[in-house]
């Protein structure tokens, strides 16, 4: 008997040690999370950032952001970025964009 669980620790072991990539240990731990709490985080650090009148950030308002924060960029970078914080491609980062682009 004892030599059974002997081998079943060793097949635990192999399984429990090896490693896995970020998606599969986001998958994993993700029942672990509180959504409603990580949105309110997320909520927070949005309510930080300058917007546009219509509550959005522009590309212009992404690239005083981030010269605000000493990060120069080149026109052609800021735009590759606006465009993958952009989800839905509409030409402005709301809310939901960003929350999306934070849970990548």
């Amino acid at each position: 008997s004892s030599g059974i669980n002997a081998e079943y620790g060793k097949m635990l072991d192999k399984e429990l040690y090896k490693p896995v990539r970020f998606k599969k240990f986001k998958k994993i731990l993700q029942p672990y999370f509180n959504q409603e709490h990580l949105y309110s985080d997320i909520k927070e650090s949005w309510d930080l950032f300058p917007k546009e009148s219509d509550g959005a950030i522009s590309e212009e308002i992404l690239r005083g952001i981030l010269i605000e924060q000493g990060i120069e960029i080149e026109k052609r970078d800021l735009s590759e970025m606006f465009a993958l914080m952009d989800k839905n491609s509409d030409g402005k980062i709301d809310l939901k964009d960003f929350a999306q682009y934070q849970d990548c």
